[in-house]
């Protein structure tokens, strides 16, 4: 691997036009260079179109019919050029140093395949006070085995296949368990890496782990592993 790895920033957005611009200037201030930023456009149908527009040739744009989060950020995989990954929700925020940190994470002896980092939640300040739940973590940092905090290895994919394309809330999770199962290197960094944004439009987003989530998506694996279930990972 050269010095310094390429790295593609992927952001899925749908009707996001609130939040976009925010996402991706988030990404543009890495102290860490960027090398591309993918955003797949998932069939919306707010302004996101002109939003992203206006960034012209700083951003690629890949447009698709609605498929749902999984199927958009496999789309920009697809489309991605980079040696490593990291994937950011249109509504979320990067830390500055986010890509910084965890590339020099990756590149550690023994390196691991992906990186998370720590979340804090923030209410979206145009929000009136009452209007979403309070984050349940508040202000602290907690740790976020999510998509936003992952950073990885274009060839993670090609051990573990895609972000299955379901809209349970599982997907990820799901993805998540074929590295644990393959017993790959995975580490959190201590340091805060995203912002997680409260919104009108995300109300069941209350935890940064979500660990209702994680206990139903764990035992669709289990289960796909005892052979209940007919889209088992392969092993």
């Amino acid at each position: 691997m050269p010095t310094r790895p390429t790295v593609s920033a992927i952001i899925p957005v749908f009707n996001g036009a609130n939040y976009v611009a925010e996402a991706i200037e988030s990404v543009m201030a890495q102290t860490h260079p960027v090398d591309e930023i993918v955003v797949v456009d998932d069939g919306s149908t707010d302004d996101s179109t002109e939003v992203l527009a206006r960034f012209g040739d700083r951003i690629r744009v890949v447009h698709q019919e609605n498929r749902g989060e999984s199927a958009a950020r496999n789309r920009g995989i697809a489309a991605a050029s980079g040696e490593v990954l990291a994937f950011l929700d249109h509504d979320d925020l990067w830390t500055p140093h986010k890509v910084e940190v965890q590339v020099a994470a990756l590149r550690a002896d023994p390196a691991p395949v992906a990186v998370f980092g720590h979340v804090v939640q923030f209410v979206s300040p145009e929000i009136e006070p009452g209007r979403v739940p309070v984050p349940t973590d508040g202000d602290r940092p907690v740790p976020g085995t999510i998509n936003g905090t992952l950073v990885t290895f274009r060839t993670t994919f090609e051990l573990t296949g895609p972000f299955p394309e379901r809209r349970d809330g599982t997907a990820f999770v799901d993805w998540y368990a074929r590295i644990l199962d393959a017993d790959l290197g995975v580490v959190t960094v201590p340091e805060v890496v995203l912002r997680r944004r409260h919104h009108l439009g995300n109300l069941g987003r209350t935890h940064a782990s979500a660990p209702e989530t994680y206990a139903r998506a764990m035992r669709r694996v289990i289960d796909c592993r005892r052979g209940r279930l007919p889209d088992a990972p392969a092993r």
